[in-house]
């Protein structure tokens, strides 16, 4: 009986020493294969974190990027229908080009007082013709009358004076009725002159009218969106879609608002950085251009904040770059402390190897392998540098120890 409990409580013993051994035997398994970060011999961080580490913002504000001008123009159905496109997608337009026009009657009118000024402009030609020919006629009866006259006063002949007389007479009639002629051809000139005027004017009047049939471009830009369907289609539809899209991106700006709380630090010509809201690795540069003195009555839309908040519209110009934002698109804006780190990379010195004079290597984690970048820099101070080529704020950067190499694997 006392062997059966002595070999009992030494299969216990033995199972039990044998599942703590398997336990110990897992755990240094998995110890040995899951990667351990604290004990990693890299260290490794991205741009944006060096960065953002030595420029604080002391102001972060949204906004949105939109463009120097926008013109958003709708077809007005009590105008007509639409007779002319006068432009295409794409074309790159002038202030008051014209873009397209309406069918209606003025156009006709307009013809109509065309053709009247254009009628009288040949009766008026005609008259001054006429009253040329009259004058011409006489002014040759006047020199006809002239020589009867000398040669009558040469004549010693009475018989051949007494003939000249009466042709001088018959003549001296001639020529009165001559001159009321020419007389009445100045008067047509004067009335067809007078009328001209008239309907020069009243064409003047009508073309005026028919401009209003004429849409023109209030700014310059480019023709970015045309519905050609939508002349075709219902009131209603003209009324709510927008037939013609034009903008000037040549200066894009961001707009948004600031409470009275914070007001003052935002003043005009600050250096701002901004920043793409879906993808903070891409960053631009800008300046307040714009800032309201008086608060902003809002646009019926609702507030997130204290709707008791005063907000102010501010204005920021985009720095020219190589990619510039699309339209829309939504940013943060950090207001900096000091205005010269404003769009900078800052990478900490430590990361630096190689340095030659204004540039030096780094080791980038390309696919979760060392890889090596040459890049140029400018001094910031004694433990980090500005970096100004070949570099983004989504590189990831490893310290350059002895382990790293080309094509390391980094975890």
């Amino acid at each position: 009986m006392k062997r059966i409990k002595k070999n009992k409580w030494k299969t216990i013993f033995m199972s039990t020493l044998v599942v703590l051994i398997v336990s110990y035997g897992g755990y240094r398994y998995y110890k040995g294969n899951k990667p351990d970060s604290s004990n990693s011999p890299f260290e490794i961080r991205t741009v944006e974190e060096m960065t953002e580490s030595y420029t604080k913002p002391n102001l972060t504000l949204s906004g949105e990027v939109i463009a120097k001008n926008s013109q958003k123009i709708k077809i007005d159905s009590t105008k007509g229908q639409v007779k002319d496109i006068k432009v295409r997608e794409g074309d790159t337009i002038k202030n008051g080009q014209e873009l397209f026009s309406y069918a209606t009657e003025q156009q006709l009118k307009t013809k109509e007082a065309t053709y009247s000024k254009e009628e009288k402009e040949r009766q008026l030609q005609a008259a001054r013709t006429t009253a040329s020919l009259k004058w011409e006629s006489y002014n040759k009866k006047a020199t006809e009358l002239e020589e009867l006259k000398t040669k009558r006063n040469n004549s010693t002949d009475e018989e051949e004076k007494k003939a000249l007389s009466q042709e001088i007479k018959t003549l001296e009639n001639d020529i009165e009725m001559k001159y009321s002629e020419a007389l009445s051809g100045d008067n047509d000139i004067v009335t067809a002159e007078a009328e001209l005027k008239k309907l020069t004017e009243f064409e003047k009047v009508e073309q005026e009218r028919l401009s209003y049939d004429v849409v023109t471009s209030d700014g310059e830009g480019k023709v970015t969106y045309i519905n050609q369907e939508l002349p075709k289609l219902s009131q209603e539809k003209k009324q709510e879609e927008t037939f013609m899209e034009i903008v000037d991106q040549t200066e894009l700006y961001v707009t948004g608002k600031v409470n009275e709380f914070d007001r003052e630090k935002v003043e005009l010509n600050k250096q701002v950085e901004l920043v793409d809201r879906k993808n903070p690795s891409i960053r631009w540069k800008g300046k307040v251009v714009q800032i309201a003195n008086l608060g902003s009555d809002g646009d019926n839309k609702k507030q997130e904040d204290n709707p008791n908040v005063t907000k102010y519209p501010y204005k920021i110009l985009l720095e020219k770059s190589d990619k510039m934002p699309i339209i829309g698109t939504h940013v943060y804006a950090n207001f900096l402390s000091n205005d010269e780190d404003a769009g900078k990379m800052i990478v900490e010195k430590k990361f630096l190897f190689d340095i030659k004079g204004k540039t030096a290597s780094v080791w980038k984690v390309t696919h979760g392998k060392a890889t090596k970048e040459v890049i140029e820099f400018k001094e910031k101070n004694n433990d980090a540098v500005e970096v100004t080529k070949n570099m983004t704020m989504a590189d990831k950067l490893v310290n350059p120890t002895s382990e790293v190499k080309e094509g390391v694997e980094i975890k």
